[in-house]
């Protein structure tokens, strides 16, 4: 079987059984939101490819590193990749992804034996 998916019927199925599209309250809305992006980043940690692409996420946002910024605007440009990977590594612990808790761990461990 292919790993091709047929995203109209994905998407159907998602309108139709896990996140109806009229809400009508601003809660409501925003629950469903976050019930999609926890199950985004669960099934992220799920695959291989999933957990190497909030590896990078992680990496590119500059989650696990120390910023020494040689000027202010560089400081918040920084600060705001930063609290965008941090946002995501939230996320992931809320959905209690494994997947994200290890890459966490190992970059915890990288540091220390430097």
């Amino acid at each position: 079987m292919s790993d091709v998916h047929n995203f109209d019927s994905t998407f159907a199925a998602l309108d139709k059984f896990q996140m109806p599209m009229d809400f009508g309250r601003k809660d409501d809305r925003e629950k469903a939101r976050q019930y999609a992006l926890e199950n985004a980043v669960k099934k992220l940690g799920g695959s291989y490819d999933g957990r190497e692409f909030l590896r990078w996420c992680f990496e590119k946002c500059g989650v696990f590193e120390a910023a020494f910024p040689q000027n202010e605007k560089r400081a918040a440009w920084e600060a705001g990749r930063r609290a965008f990977g941090l946002d995501i590594l939230a996320l992931c612990a809320k959905a209690e992804n494994l997947a994200a808790t290890l890459i966490a761990e190992d970059y915890y461990e990288k540091g220390k034996n430097g």
